[in-house]
C-alpha cells in the first residue's frame, strides 16, 4: 500500500516495482522467468561500448538502442533509436551520451511489433490476448508510436507463446517484488516467432483498449484496488475468462499521435475515405471510412482517426492506416510527421 503523507494513495506503484521502468532491465525479468528471447547487452553510454555493441550484435538489419530511465520514465519511442549507419549511430551516441547512463544494445528485428498484457491478483495472473503496437518506421532512425489495435489476431501458436510469457512474467513479478495490477510486455512477431523487447510495469495502454470492449466493468478501478491491497474477491481465471470473451467479441482500435510541429486553438473533425494506402477527404454524399480529428495537445496538437462501423475485420492490421492518417495530416495540417511504413508481417 503507498501513502502520502499519512494517507493513502490509491494505483500508486511501490518503488520496487517502478524500478522495472526502465527498457535495460527487462532482459533479466525474461531471464528470471524462462522467457525466450533475442540476444542484447546493456552497456555504458559511451561511444566506444555502443559501436562495439552494435558491431556485435548486427545480424544484417541494424541494431535498435534504447536508452535507461535515469532522467526519469520515458515512452513513445523517445529514447529508442535504429541503427543502420555510422551516421545513425553517431546521432544516437550524441543523444544517448548526454541523457543516459546506460543503453540496451540488440538486432533489430523484423516482423510485427505486439505486446501482450497481464492482470497479477493475489491468486494468479490473469494473462490476455495479443494487441498490435501501431509502431512506425520513421524518418531519421526513429519509431513513431500512434497508437494500438485488438483487431489484429495473430497464429493460434504465437498467441499461446505470448500468453505463456505473460503468465511467466506476471508470476515472477508476483514473486519477487510482490507486485499486484497491470503490466505488459511489449516485443516483435519475426518469422521465426514471438520475441520480447521490453517490460512495462504498470496498467499499459493496450489494457485501456481492451477495457474499451467492457460494458459496465470498471477495470482501471480495480487496478486501484489490486495496487492498493485491497481484497476484491475476483479470482485471475474469472477475470481472464471475463476479459478475453469480451476482447474476442468486441474489437477496438485507438489511433493516434502527437505533433509539436504545430499549436492548433481548436479542434478540427471531417470526414475522410480510404483509397488504398491513402486517406482523402469524403466528397460530398460519399460515405466515409472514418474520421481524422486534429486539435491542441500539451505538446502541441494531436490527431487521431476514428473508423467508420463496419470498416474494419478481424485480422486486419492497423499499421498501415496509421501510416495513411499520419500522411494525411502532414498533406493537410503540415503536421511533420515525415514519411513512415508499417512493419511487414511476417
Amino acid at each position: 500500500m503507498c501513502r502520502l503523507l499519512g494517507r493513502q494513495v490509491l494505483d500508486g506503484r511501490r518503488p520496487s516495482w517502478g524500478a522495472f521502468e526502465d527498457k535495460t532491465v527487462g532482459d533479466g525479468v525474461f531471464d528470471a522467468a524462462g522467457v525466450q528471447r533475442a540476444p542484447s547487452l546493456v552497456v555504458p553510454a559511451q561511444e566506444s561500448a555502443l559501436r562495439d555493441s552494435g558491431r556485435k550484435l548486427d545480424e544484417g538489419a541494424g541494431t535498435v538502442w534504447s536508452g535507461d530511465a535515469r532522467d526519469g520514465v520515458n515512452g513513445g519511442g523517445e529514447f529508442v533509436r535504429w541503427v543502420r549507419t555510422p551516421a545513425a549511430a553517431a546521432r544516437a551516441i550524441e543523444l544517448f551520451s548526454a541523457r543516459c547512463d546506460r543503453v540496451r544494445v540488440a538486432p533489430f528485428l523484423d516482423g510485427v511489433p505486439c505486446s501482450i498484457h497481464g492482470i497479477v491478483l493475489p491468486d494468479g495472473v490473469a494473462d490476455l490476448r495479443p494487441v498490435e503496437l501501431l509502431v512506425l518506421r520513421g524518418e531519421d532512425d526513429r519509431f513513431v508510436y500512434a497508437g494500438m489495435s485488438t483487431w489484429w489476431a495473430p497464429p493460434a501458436h504465437d498467441r499461446d507463446v505470448m500468453r505463456t510469457a505473460a503468465r511467466a512474467v506476471g508470476a515472477h513479478l508476483s514473486r519477487t517484488v510482490g507486485f499486484r495490477g497491470g503490466f505488459s510486455v511489449d516485443g516483435v512477431l519475426t518469422a521465426q516467432g514471438w520475441l520480447p523487447t521490453e517490460l512495462n510495469p504498470r496498467f499499459a495502454g493496450g489494457l485501456t483498449t481492451i477495457a474499451r470492449a467492457l460494458d459496465r466493468f470498471p477495470l482501471q478501478f480495480l487496478q486501484a484496488a489490486l495496487v492498493a491491497g485491497i481484497d476484491t474477491g475476483l479470482t485471475a481465471r474469472r477475470l481472464e475468462e471475463g476479459l478475453l470473451a469480451a476482447a474476442e467479441e468486441r474489437r477496438n482500435m485507438v489511433m493516434h499521435a502527437l505533433t509539436a510541429e504545430l499549436r492548433p486553438e481548436d479542434t478540427v473533425t471531417e470526414s475522410v475515405v480510404r483509397e488504398g494506402r491513402h486517406l482523402r477527404r469524403a466528397a460530398e454524399g460519399q460515405s466515409p471510412t472514418g474520421t481524422v480529428e486534429i486539435g491542441p495537445a500539451s505538446l502541441g496538437a494531436m490527431v487521431r482517426y476514428r473508423p467508420a462501423d463496419s470498416t474494419m475485420s478481424i485480422g486486419d492490421r492497423a499499421a498501415p492506416l496509421a501510416c495513411a492518417l499520419l500522411e494525411f495530416s502532414d498533406r493537410e495540417y503540415g503536421t511533420g510527421f515525415g514519411a513512415c511504413t508499417a512493419a511487414p508481417d511476417l
